[in-house]
């Protein structure tokens, strides 16, 4: 299966998109769930939960999995559903309880998060773009941001696994989208 990297920035700690990747194509109809790992840290968990409600592409549920000693009080958030695991199942255990979760559900595609980040209100609709055009023509395992360091505005560049390692390539245009073998997780669409 292949994995596509989509140009887009996490600039001061958001999700955001440079440019429309894909004005070419109508906006696709699909059910997304988003999943974010959560430690310790409720104000962090409440605003990403309220940039991804935010999203011009409507989200149908959240999910949170809350590895915290003592859970998080999520105050008004009847529609976000949280897992409490105080032994701390990690991000990777968090994926392997939702995944195997959403077996069962109708959704077409988890969005998946750590608490710190912010996806910009178009992020969603431009990944959805991105996949839909892509499909066309390969198969779409992952459709990834591009990762920039909101400290020092360092932009991550992707990796794919060249001859016995993986090396960063060049960053394509913010109106392309280029193949990735190592897309980070955060504000990727599953």
């Amino acid at each position: 299966m292949s994995r596509y990297f989509v140009s887009s920035h996490f600039a001061s700690q958001k999700l955001t998109t440079t440019n429309d990747v894909t004005n070419d194509i109508q906006q696709p109809s699909y059910s997304v769930v988003a999943y974010i790992t959560a430690y310790q840290d409720l104000a962090a968990l409440s605003r990403c939960i309220q940039a991804i409600k935010a999203q011009s592409y409507p989200i149908q549920r959240i999910v949170v999995v809350d590895n915290s000693p003592i859970p998080l009080s999520l105050k008004d958030s009847l529609d976000v559903l949280q897992w409490s695991h105080p032994t701390n199942i990690g991000i990777s255990g968090g994926l392997r309880k939702l995944i195997a979760w959403t077996t069962y559900q109708t959704y077409d595609f988890v969005w998946m998060f750590d608490q710190d980040s912010q996806p910009a209100p178009d992020c969603l609709g431009h990944l959805i773009k991105a996949y839909a055009r892509l499909a066309k023509k390969h198969p779409v395992g992952i459709v990834a941001p591009l990762p920039v360091d909101p400290r020092t505005q360092y932009v991550v560049p992707p990796g794919c696994f060249m001859h016995d390692r993986f090396e960063g390539i060049e960053i394509a245009p913010a109106t392309q989208a280029q193949p990735c073998d190592s897309p980070i997780t955060s504000g990727s669409l599953l």
